[in-house]
């Protein structure tokens, strides 16, 4: 039986979590990440749970204080990845699950997923993030074009 789990929800308001995890339940989803929300550990309405934060670091030193803060309180830790130190530190440091970069092609460039990068994130488990919905509105033509 294959298993199929949401690692990034992110809820407008507080109200809408149950509406997610229904819906999520009804697509078939045996668990999801919800952004932000460090009380729902556990299973609810038929789907585990996980809660998840996204880290958006200014430089190296924010993102070691956020992580020395924040790693036991959630279960999975994103780090959104806007410059190239904050990248390699993210990279290599085992408290990070998820490396993320902007969708934006212009950041890509600047900041980059290198070799390096790759090397240190799989040393340290860290997963590379693709959002399927920042894809879509990159790709998304201009409607006023």
């Amino acid at each position: 039986m294959r298993t199929f789990v949401d690692l990034h929800l992110k809820p407008g308001a507080p109200s809408e979590v149950a509406l997610i995890l229904e819906t999520a339940e009804i697509l078939g989803f045996s668990g999801v990440a919800i952004t932000n929300i460090r009380d729902s550990r556990g299973a609810r309405q038929g789907i585990d749970v996980i809660s998840r934060i996204d880290l958006k670091p200014r430089n190296q030193r924010d993102l070691t204080s956020s992580l020395n803060r924040v790693r036991r309180r959630y279960e999975i830790v994103s780090v959104e990845c806007a410059s190239k130190p904050v990248a390699r530190q993210a990279a290599k440091d085992h408290r990070v699950d998820i490396l993320n970069f902007s969708a934006s092609a212009s950041i890509r460039r600047k900041v980059g997923f290198d070799h390096q990068e790759a090397s240190l994130a799989s040393g340290a488990n860290c997963a590379y993030e693709v959002n399927a919905c920042d894809i879509l509105v990159e790709a998304a033509p201009d409607p006023e074009a």
